[in-house]
């Protein structure tokens, strides 16, 4: 029988000692395993907190020389400082800024901060940009300003559009409205985009030449109108040297022309004044033409109508010889009521005598026959009823009641056309009164200045401006070199 075989109770205390034996040198060497695992970790974070350090040691060295070159003073070295090998040794770094920096201390010692403070490019490039790009071009303008720079003159205009709309005696007896005066707002609106525009500039210069008179100054370029004498040029110098300010709520226009004499900026005020003058004018009578044009339209409408009533009348009485048919129906109906009165006379005449004799009489044949002739006679009024008056029973007849149906109809159109006449009139005569009393003009409640002394261009003023965008523009071109240089 194996060893393997045998059942657990004859197994002998030596195959129980082996087991034992056994498992002791593997605990001791799983134990031995831990140790070299736990040694390894340890050089690895010894390794991590010496490359640390030495970062640690770089950073303190860049802030103390940052210090140094922000206070302009570098800290004093002890003399009794023991220095050792690990100290003398220096290696370089190739760092950004590309300096040596001393290798860093062991462990638990403190680095020496750095003690001089070096001048880089960068900094020489951002002050000869500050003196080429900011204080260069700041005096070169204020050079230009205080001796190239001519005095201006400014002459003020300010005027508005009113409208006055008197009532008539109607309106006040009626106690509906009175006499106002108010700002027209649309024509306001559309003067001041005409003092804007190439049409009045056009104009304006047309009458007192606006490019000698803003090229006055020899030696001021820039404030002068210059060689371009286009159109589109002297419109954008005429926005440069004519301010126009706009008061929406008021409906004012307020106006500054600048030149270089106290004649000249009068001179164009006055122009542009007789200008906007001219144009309300226009727009003035443009309103009036169209108050009243549709009322003139109706009324040659209403005209035209008339005639046409009228000639269509003439026309019916000369076809059927007639003037008036309802006159001419009421004759006749007069005649034929006679007619019947008589035959009704005759018949009681005819009666009476056959009372009183016997048909033989001569003077019932004779009574018989007035009867006969007035019954026909009747028939015969009858007839022209029925036939067209003039015509008889002979050729082309027509019904005398259509014939009057059409007189009717006529006589309607007529009357309706007379009407119309009428009212077209009194409207047409309303709008010519209404456009008569509506008045638009400019009124200026500051005719155009003559000043007396220059008070352009504002030479402190702009040169202060200059400077502070100026500045502000180099700072920020600054700002943004460094952001990208960081970002490297």
């Amino acid at each position: 029988m194996s060893e393997s075989n045998r059942p657990p109770h004859l197994r002998s205390v030596s195959d129980d000692t082996s087991e034992s034996e056994n498992s002791a040198e593997e605990r001791r060497a799983k134990a031995l395993m831990r140790r070299q695992r736990r040694a390894e970790l340890e050089a690895e974070k010894a390794d991590r907190e010496a490359r640390t350090a030495h970062v640690i040691a770089r950073l303190e060295a860049e802030k103390a020389q940052e210090e140094e070159q922000k206070f302009g003073a570098a800290q004093p070295t002890s003399p009794h400082v023991v220095r050792t090998d690990d100290q003398d040794w220096e290696e370089d770094d190739e760092g950004d800024s590309g300096q040596s920096l001393r290798r860093p201390p062991p462990l638990g010692r403190v680095p020496e901060p750095a003690h001089i403070a070096h001048i880089r490019l960068r900094h020489v490039a951002i002050l000869a940009s500050f003196l080429l790009g900011v204080i260069l071009p700041v005096l070169l303008v204020s050079w230009y300003m205080v001796f190239r720079a001519s005095d201006q003159y400014v002459s003020q205009l300010s005027f508005s559009v009113r409208t006055e709309e008197p009532s008539s005696a109607l309106d006040i007896l009626g106690g509906l409205s009175s006499v106002s005066s108010s700002s027209g707002t649309s024509d306001t609106d559309v003067l001041f985009k005409y003092l804007q525009s190439d049409g009045l500039v056009q104009e304006i210069n047309n009458e007192i030449d606006l490019v000698n008179l803003w090229n006055k100054p020899e030696r001021d370029p820039y404030y002068s109108f210059g060689d371009d004498h286009t159109i589109e040029a002297l419109t954008d110098h005429w926005n440069r040297m004519v301010d126009i300010f706009y008061d929406s709520s008021a409906h004012i226009l307020e106006l500054r022309a600048h030149a270089f004499t106290p004649e000249d900026a009068q001179l164009i005020n006055d122009r542009i004044l007789a200008k906007s003058s001219n144009l309300v004018n226009e727009l003035s009578s443009i309103a009036r033409e169209d108050g009243t044009r549709y009322a003139r339209e109706d009324l040659e409408q209403a005209v035209e109508r008339l005639k046409a009533a009228r000639s269509a009348i003439a026309r019916f009485r000369s076809e059927n010889l007639i003037l008036d048919p309802s006159a001419e129906s009421q004759s006749q109906m007069g005649l034929l009521n006679m007619l019947q009165q008589q035959l009704a006379d005759a018949m009681v005449e005819h009666d009476m005598l056959l009372q009183t004799t016997n048909e033989t009489d001569p003077r019932v044949n004779q009574v018989r026959n007035k009867i006969d002739v007035i019954r026909r006679r009747i028939t015969a009024e009858r007839q022209n009823f029925s036939a067209s008056p003039g015509q008889g029973q002979e050729g082309d007849e027509r019904a005398y009641a259509a014939i009057l149906e059409e007189f009717e109809s006529l006589s309607v159109d007529k009357e309706f056309a007379e009407q119309a006449y009428v009212s077209a009139l009194a409207s047409y005569d309303s709008a010519l009164a209404d456009a008569g009393r509506k008045t638009r003009y400019v009124a200026a409640h500051i005719k155009p200045t003559l000043p007396q002394r220059s008070t352009a261009p504002h030479r402190m003023s702009t040169i202060a401006l200059f400077a502070l965008f100026n500045f502000l523009l180099w700072s920020i071109a600054v700002l943004v070199f460094y952001a990208l240089r960081d970002r490297r």
